[in-house]
């Protein structure tokens, strides 16, 4: 089992963990904004959270 550190997700060993397990199925994040203090951030954010992800290996 991977467990979360300091409020984050190691999404590197999770991603080693499914496919140590042969999971080849989608994995779903949700990641929450708000509040925002603008409508303008969450792409800059969404963008930042999906490249940490394409590095983890997904």
């Amino acid at each position: 089992m991977v467990e979360p550190g300091c409020g984050s997700v190691d999404f590197r060993a999770f991603h080693d963990a499914l496919a140590e397990n042969g999971y080849d199925g989608w994995v779903i994040v949700e990641q929450d904004l708000f509040p925002l203090a603008s409508f303008d951030q969450p792409l800059p954010i969404a963008q930042r959270s999906r490249e940490t992800l394409r590095r983890a290996g997904f």
